[in-house]
């Protein structure tokens, strides 16, 4: 099984949060035949608290290595990057969040930037 360390930092300013994360995934997956991954990403994003609980967010990830023992070197198409773009909602318990992003493991199957989009809903008990 991979294992998965991420490194991170946030800043809180007048202008948002700022985090920069730099992540590595390295290890074997696969059932019969036992493969090997080699993952390295960068991650940064940006989040903006504005008025009446909304949340505006933008976020990237660099991918500095993709490796599989099956597949080789991957890459991911022009740009070769994701970018994510969201809004969120926070009230007493409940988070509402919704995002934009481009979808790096369809681009990488069509070889062509495919968009994506997802809605979650989230309870803290």
């Amino acid at each position: 099984m991979p294992v998965n360390y991420t490194f991170g930092f946030q800043y809180h300013s007048p202008w948002g949060d700022l985090s920069l994360d730099n992540q590595l995934i390295n290890g074997n997956y696969g059932g019969k035949s036992t493969k090997d991954m080699k993952f390295h990403l960068i991650r940064a994003g940006w989040e903006l608290p504005l008025a009446n609980h909304f949340i505006a967010r933008c976020s990237s990830i660099i991918p500095l290595k993709l490796s599989t023992s099956s597949l080789g070197n991957l890459s991911l198409p022009y740009p070769g990057f994701d970018l994510t773009l969201g809004a969120g909602y926070l009230w007493k318990n409940i988070a509402i969040d919704a995002a934009i992003f481009g979808d790096p493991g369809k681009s990488y199957v069509q070889q062509k930037a495919k968009i994506g989009s997802m809605i979650s809903v989230s309870f803290k008990y």
